[in-house]
């Protein structure tokens, strides 16, 4: 359960002022002249409230507003609400309204009761409201549904596993984050193998049941995920731009919010994608404008021949690029990642490489000390942060499109 606290308007307080008539130019017993001052009211009473639910019974994922109204002979300075004896949302600026996000994990009765507060210390506490969440519980067999598109060149039929959010509304866009795994996870071309997609990354993630859905500065965000599965010997520009090509006009996708990732072999089409250019498009377009961040992870892809996508594409789209390589890589040499981000970042000029523009914003790479090929494990963990405060996804949802 997720609140999400929306400040608004002061409650309005009842106030009853105590007038005291002044005694101008009189003198008092200790000859002191009253200057006709009015004292303040004295705060003897404690606030009432009232709380109340927009639902008592939920069962679809989804927002529950629970509202209060209180009065106060003086004022009321804060409500806090509590569901049972954990408080969801408080201010001192007295929100009357707090909303509950709440999914299958939340699954039971919750008691949500408001407490409002005085300058002098009084407080009151509601009579309960009661919300009972009943949502049924999606198997992870269910949740990621398997899917097909047509390759780019028209010669491949392209398997994947498509994940959308809970309680996914066609009338909302959400983020879309494409996955692209290593070569271990590639099957036959008829798509009987692409339970070999889940074994890591965001897939297997899901599989375990986690939703995708992360919280933010602006809420809780949840991905659209797609993972496409290599049917031939590599992965090939027609399937990993088709992916994308295809998710873009298939789900409802926030086009400012799209992110590519992928591990070893599927580092590599990451690395590739960001650097492509849209076939059969004039002027020259690169698929680096329509990604707001990418990660490739021990990506397996020589930058050598890349000048004019590294220069014109990833620099010159100003794309956010986060590498993430193991020191002791024995499949996927490190220096393979710190090439890549070396041009980007203007730090090295080998193989002709020398963009006109410096790299806004530089390239990023974490070397783990010590560890091997599998660099993506600790990366796709919701657990890890990849800087203070931020696991990945958090991370990339940091990013947009203008």
């Amino acid at each position: 359960m997720k609140p999400i606290l929306r400040r608004a308007a002061l409650l309005s307080a009842l106030v009853s002022s105590l007038l005291f008539a002044g005694c101008g130019g009189g003198d008092d017993s200790g000859g002191n002249t009253n200057g006709g001052s009015t004292p303040q009211a004295t705060d003897t009473q404690a606030p009432a409230v009232q709380i109340s639910a927009t639902a008592a019974q939920v069962t679809a994922a989804g927002t529950v507003q629970i509202n209060a109204t209180a009065t106060d002979n003086v004022g009321v300075t804060a409500v806090e609400f509590y569901d049972g004896s954990a408080r969801v949302a408080a201010d001192a600026g007295n929100p009357n309204r707090a909303s509950v996000d709440f999914t299958a994990a939340d699954n039971g009765t919750h008691s949500f009761t408001a407490v409002a507060r005085d300058a002098a210390g009084h407080a009151t506490t509601s009579t309960a409201v009661s919300v009972t969440v009943a949502i049924a519980v999606t198997q992870p067999s269910q949740r990621q549904i398997k899917k097909s598109f047509l390759s780019l060149d028209g010669k491949q039929t392209v398997w994947y596993w498509e994940y959308l959010p809970p309680g996914y509304d066609e009338s909302k866009t959400y983020p879309l984050l494409v996955f692209f795994h290593g070569a271990g996870e590639s099957g036959n071309a008829d798509g009987s193998e692409l339970a070999k997609v889940k074994t890591h990354g965001p897939p297997k993630l899901i599989n375990a049941n986690n939703d995708m859905c992360f919280a933010t500065a602006s809420g809780k965000q949840c991905f659209i995920v797609v993972s496409p599965q290599n049917g031939r010997n590599w992965w090939d520009g027609n399937d990993t731009a088709g992916m994308l090509a295809h998710a873009l006009k298939t789900y409802q996708v926030d086009t400012k919010r799209v992110y590519v990732t992928g591990l070893s072999m599927g580092g590599g089409a990451t690395w590739n994608l960001a650097v492509a250019t849209e076939a059969g498009v004039t002027p020259t377009s690169y698929w680096a404008s329509k990604i707001a961040a990418a990660v490739p992870i021990a990506g397996a892809s020589d930058s050598k021949s890349f000048h004019n996508g590294i220069c014109q594409g990833i620099v010159g789209k100003h794309l956010p690029i986060w590498a993430f390589h193991g020191t002791a890589d024995p499949t996927v040499t490190p220096a393979t990642s710190q090439a890549w981000v070396d041009k980007i970042n203007g730090v090295s000029t080998a193989n002709g490489y020398s963009c006109a523009t410096t790299a806004n914003p530089m390239a990023k790479l974490t070397m783990y000390p010590n560890v091997g090929h599998n660099s993506w494990t600790t990366t796709y963990d919701p657990n890890h942060e990849v800087e203070a405060g931020k696991n990945l996804y958090q991370w990339l949802l940091t990013f947009q499109r203008p």
